[in-house]
């Protein structure tokens, strides 16, 4: 039987869409041991967790090495661009996974980083995105006024919203960029996972607004 963890757990019943009350009746387990055990206020026995990971498994997830959690016969890939052009092979990957029409959409703390790392590499994007009239959003910080992308793909939202880490989304990918060296970049192919940062972009998309027309004005590329 898999050995399971509390993370897992709950991340199973998130793709699942199972509340913990859902949980609990599928195993037969009250609301509130359950409860407990994912507050890690009660030491479950080995047969508790058996039985939560085998009722988990027969809903339709898979508890992967990591430790992780995949919906069953989900395609599931990482891969990790390090290295000077880790933006230019990102990019790759990228223009050979979406097709026209397609989407890229983004949230990114400060964009200065993409010219400074990778301005061939986003000098190529950019044709690759008018070519491919590729539907592009992109999240900033409210006050962000360097556009590499044209301005009306811009929204600005509070600042504490945007963390450091550069994510976007694309095909069936979630790619993250991390500038701390090494810098690198991490992408993750599960349709589960960038569902996910999906919906949470498209949450962000609708509290953020547009910059204010003399700020797009300024655009120049």
């Amino acid at each position: 039987m898999t050995s399971i963890t509390i993370e897992q757990i709950k991340a199973a019943r998130g793709l699942l869409d199972w509340t913990q009350a859902d949980l609990a009746r599928e195993t037969g387990l009250s609301l509130t041991a359950l409860n407990n055990i994912e507050r890690r206020i009660a030491s479950p026995r080995q047969r508790t967790m058996d039985l939560i990971a085998k009722t988990l498994e027969q809903g339709g997830v898979e508890f992967t090495d990591g430790p992780g959690v995949k919906m069953r016969g989900e395609a599931f890939e990482f891969l990790e661009f390090k290295g000077r052009d880790f933006i230019d092979r990102q990019t790759q990957d990228l223009m050979q996974h979406i097709k026209s029409g397609d989407y890229v959409w983004m949230c990114n703390s400060d964009e200065r980083k993409i010219r400074q790392y990778g301005a061939a590499a986003d000098d190529t994007y950019q044709i690759f995105l008018r070519e491919n009239k590729i539907d592009e959003r992109i999240i900033v910080p409210h006050g962000h006024n360097y556009f590499v992308s044209h301005p009306k793909a811009y929204r600005w939202i509070t600042p504490e919203v945007i963390g450091p880490i550069l994510w976007m989304v694309y095909a069936d990918r979630t790619a993250f960029f991390i500038w701390e060296k090494p810098m690198r970049c991490i992408v993750i192919r599960s349709q589960s996972l960038h569902d996910a940062y999906k919906k949470q972009f498209q949450f962000l998309w609708k509290q953020a607004k547009l910059p204010p027309p003399h700020i797009q004005s300024a655009f120049k590329k």
